[in-house]
């Protein structure tokens, strides 16, 4: 005869057990943010390196606060920046890496895989806002700016902008 105890601690152990194995097998999106990076001038781009972390592909689908002047003068500090918006969701499949790299006042998008499967959309970035007048049609490398990606999800994944008249050359 099994005992009224052995049988609840039982019942409790299988409720735990399949409460861990729900958490490790439910889909969940990740993005882990590489480079973010304002580069070139002739025309000057936008480079992002990422990857999907997750275990369901992430759509990316905006990209938000470029542009906020933090160069230590406090009336040099401007709020909201300049945000992108694609014409297509970029999704990224699990474990993928990928590049995207586009204009900095907006135009094609151009997605390459790194390592795993290839990612789709991205289409066009079509940017919102404005450059400020005294910055002549593109970021100068002298401002600081921590951007955030939106996903369809819901999720915002944050990252430094570095700032370079140099053209980035991946290695």
């Amino acid at each position: 005869m099994i005992s009224r105890r052995l049988i609840i601690v039982i019942i409790a152990v299988v409720i735990v057990s399949a409460g861990v194995i729900y958490q490790f097998s439910r889909p969940v999106e990740g993005v882990d943010v590489k480079l973010m990076l304002v580069h070139g001038s002739d025309p000057q781009k936008i480079t992002i390196e990422l990857k999907c972390t997750g275990s369901q592909p992430a759509h990316i689908y905006r990209i938000t606060g470029f542009g906020e002047s933090m160069t230590g003068q406090p009336e040099e500090v401007t709020a909201g920046g300049i945000n992108y918006t694609f014409a297509e969701d970029m999704v990224v499949p699990p474990g993928s890496e990928i590049r995207i790299t586009f204009p900095s006042g907006g135009g094609d998008v151009i997605i390459e895989a790194l390592s795993g499967e290839r990612p789709t959309g991205g289409g066009a970035s079509i940017m919102e806002g404005e450059f400020r007048p005294e910055w002549e049609g593109k970021y100068p490398v002298t401002i600081y700016s921590v951007a955030e990606i939106w996903t369809r999800a819901g999720n915002k994944y944050i990252h430094t902008v570095a700032f370079q008249s140099e053209e980035y050359v991946p290695s």
